[in-house]
């Protein structure tokens, strides 16, 4: 399967500066959305973030000069969005000014660039926003495992129910591997048996012992309409 290429949104109302932009960043192997206006840009951003068979964008070029609302108020209600408001934003702007920098920055802007700038110093700067973006991305996934262990060592340690610890052993693991599936089966030594104990899929939630057995050499599959109902 081919790597998925990054997305970035440029956002400007300068058709010339549109298509030097989406150039340059299609040669360096990223993919690009368009938007002209402020609004457009939130509209797009708000639509990509709700549909399930999209990827999103991974940065936002943004103008600060925009019909309707400027970039600086674009950064604001991103900022303000949950859905959106992990995505790195660079600010483009024709005034290289102080005020306007700093404005842009406490609006949640990650940095700036100002025209004309070098293609080059433009896209190290994107990939910088990016290597930041996938280490908060890895910081998050490690944070979400460690819940999801802690909150199996403490079903262990409350509970001395088999089917406690079992269910929060599965909900662990769900989380963890980010899966639509999957099943628990438990080793009988003195028999050789696999017991099937905890099953979820992607459309129904816990299904509860059923008491299948497999054996654990060619693990034969259970009699009808005693396994799971995927099976």
């Amino acid at each position: 399967m081919a790597a998925r290429l990054p997305c970035i949104l440029i956002v400007d109302d300068d058709n010339d500066f549109v298509v030097m932009a989406s150039q340059l960043l299609g040669y360096a192997g990223y993919r690009t959305l368009i938007a002209t206006s402020g609004d457009a840009a939130l509209d797009l951003l708000h639509q990509l973030s709700t549909d399930a068979q999209e990827d999103g964008v991974d940065l936002v070029l943004l103008d600060v000069m925009l019909p309707g609302i400027d970039g600086v108020e674009v950064c604001r209600r991103l900022r303000q969005a949950p859905a959106l408001r992990h995505i790195p934003i660079i600010l483009v702007t024709a005034l290289d000014t102080a005020d306007q920098v700093i404005t842009g920055l406490d609006a949640g802007a990650d940095d700036y660039i100002t025209k004309p700038f070098e293609p080059a110093v433009l896209l190290a700067r994107i990939r910088a926003q990016l290597r930041l973006r996938s280490m908060e991305r890895e910081l998050e996934q490690r944070n979400r495992d460690l819940a999801a262990l802690n909150a199996i060592t403490a079903a262990v340690t409350a509970s001395l129910e088999l089917d406690e610890i079992l269910t929060a052993t599965m909900q662990g693991i769900r989380s963890v591997l980010d899966v639509e599936g999957g099943i628990l089966l438990l080793l009988d030594e003195e028999r050789g048996t696999l017991m099937f104990k905890q099953a979820f899929n992607h459309s129904q939630d816990w299904i509860v012992e059923r008491g299948a057995e497999c054996t654990v050499r060619g693990l034969s599959l259970p009699a009808s309409g005693s396994g799971p109902p995927w099976w």
